[in-house]
C-alpha cells in the first residue's frame, strides 16, 4: 500500500522467473511489475539481505492495485541482477534497543515475572539464552507494535554497517564506545564538518545534537525520516526566536530573502550543516558590510 516502506528480503540468487516462488496468484501481472520497477528504484538501499523502498504515488510511473492489500509473503524477480526477492514485514530483522522494556513500569510483563520469582522477560532472552533475536509472538495484535516501537531506538537492519554517529543518543554511551574500540575525543576517522567561525566544539556525547548525515534512511519509519528533514527548520526556529541577539536574526533573514538558497535546494535532505552553515554568513554579517555578505557568499559551494 502507499504511504509505507516496504521491505523486500532477498530469498535467492542466480535465480530465473520460473523459480522465484508460486505465492502471487492473488496479485495481478501490472502491480507485479511496479513492484518490480520499485526495488530496481530503490537498489541502492540493497544491504545484500533487504531492501526497503518507501511507495507513495509520486515515485513510481506504473499502476499498483491499492486492493491487494495481503501482500506479504509474495515474491518478485530482479531480472537485471537474476535475484528474488520477497516481501517482509517493514520491521522484519530491524535491531532496535530494547532498553525502555527492560525498565520497571514500561513491559507490562515485568512486575508479573518478578512477583513470581520468573527471569524478566525481556533481559532473559540474552541472559538466560543467550539470543539476540525475539520473534513477534503470533497471539499479539500487530499494532500493539506499531503503537509501542518508537519507544525503542532504531538502529538499523541486520546486514546494515552502522556508524557510531548513527545510533540512537539513548545507547551513544562511553560503555558502547568502549565496547567498539573508540574513545571520548572526537580524534580520528569519521564525519568532518566544517563549522562556521567561532562555533562552539561539537560533543558528540552530548544529547543536545542533530545528526549531519546518516545512511540507511529508507529503512526507517516515515516518522523518524520526517523528523531528519525537519532538521534545518528546527534549528532556525530555535535560534530566530529564542536568540538573544533578536535584531540581528531578524537583519540576516531579511539578507536570506535576498540571497536564495531553501532548504529543499540542497543536495540532500539530511545535510542540515551545509544549509545552516551558508545562513550563518548572514547572521555574522548582519551589522557589517552587504559586500562581505557577496564575498563570502559567493564562494560558498550552495551558491
Amino acid at each position: 500500500s502507499r504511504g509505507f516502506d516496504h521491505r523486500w528480503k532477498l530469498i535467492s540468487t542466480e535465480s530465473s522467473s520460473d523459480n522465484c516462488g508460486t505465492s502471487n496468484a492473488d496479485i495481478d501481472s501490472e502491480t507485479i511489475v511496479t513492484l518490480a520497477w520499485m526495488i530496481s528504484r530503490f537498489w541502492k538501499s540493497n544491504n545484500g539481505y533487504f531492501i526497503d523502498a518507501p511507495l507513495n504515488k509520486h515515485n513510481y510511473p506504473g499502476y499498483c492495485n491499492e486492493t491487494n492489500d495481503e501482500t506479504i509473503g509474495i515474491t518478485v524477480y530482479h531480472a537485471h541482477t537474476k535475484t528474488c526477492w520477497q516481501h517482509v514485514h517493514s520491521d522484519t530483522l530491524s535491531v532496535y534497543d530494547f532498553t525502555y522494556w527492560t525498565l520497571p513500569g514500561t513491559h507490562p510483563g515485568n512486575s508479573a515475572a518478578e512477583m513470581a520469582g520468573h527471569h524478566h522477560p525481556i533481559k532473559k532472552w540474552i541472559e538466560v539464552y543467550n539470543v539476540t533475536t525475539i520473534k513477534y509472538h503470533p497471539s499479539h495484535i500487530i499494532y500493539l507494535w506499531e503503537n509501542k516501537k518508537e519507544n525503542f531506538g532504531y538502529i538499523g537492519r541486520y546486514g546494515d554497517i552502522i556508524q557510531y554517529s548513527d545510533l540512537p543518543i539513548m545507547i551513544k554511551t562511553p560503555s558502547i564506545a568502549k565496547e567498539f574500540g573508540l574513545n571520548n575525543n572526537t580524534d580520528g576517522k569519521g564525519i568532518l564538518v566544517c563549522g562556521s567561525p567561532g562555533e562552539v566544539q561539537t560533543d558528540p556525547f552530548s544529547r543536545n545534537v542533530f545528526d549531519v548525515y546518516g545512511s540507511n534512511r529508507f529503512s526507517q519509519t516515515a516518522k523518524k525520516v520526517q523528523a531528519k528533514a525537519r532538521q534545518k527548520k528546527n534549528v532556525w526556529m530555535m535560534t530566530a526566536l529564542q536568540g538573544n541577539d533578536q535584531l540581528r536574526q531578524r537583519v540576516a533573514w531579511i539578507l536570506s530573502q535576498i540571497l536564495v538558497v531553501t532548504p529543499n535546494q540542497v543536495g540532500d535532505i539530511y545535510n542540515s550543516e551545509n544549509y545552516l552553515n551558508y545562513y550563518d554568513i548572514f547572521v555574522r554579517h548582519a551589522f557589517g558590510d552587504y559586500f562581505d555578505v557577496l564575498k563570502e557568499g559567493k564562494v560558498y559551494m550552495l551558491l
